[in-house]
């Protein structure tokens, strides 16, 4: 599955990455209700995304992502140590959420 088919999933769309280093600007995604997020997969699920990536790619706040750092998994998608909640999904502070 391509990131635009698991973003049109969500509601969200590619966007361009404002200030966000090359390397993951193909990642970069507006979500309605989270504004300009980068295609992650949490750290938690690293092994699950190596094979699976559709089904863990959650999108991140562009600010968390840079604020916390990533690494790229063997798939090429970027992997961000962020709380995860089995209901919840990803946990992150409304703090880092970009509307620009």
């Amino acid at each position: 599955m391509k990131l635009e088919e698991i973003l049109r999933d969500i509601g969200g769309r590619k966007a361009t990455g404002r200030n966000v280093p090359v390397e993951l600007a193909d990642f970069v995604c507006y979500v309605p209700d989270s504004g300009y997020c980068i295609m992650c997969i949490p750290e938690v699920f690293s092994k699950e995304g190596e094979t699976q990536a559709e089904m863990y790619c959650v999108p991140l706040p562009e600010k968390y992502v840079l604020e916390k750092g990533w690494r790229f998994l063997n798939n090429g998608f970027p992997c961000v140590n962020v709380p995860y909640d089995d209901m919840l999904g990803a946990v992150v502070d409304e703090k880092y959420e970009s509307w620009r």
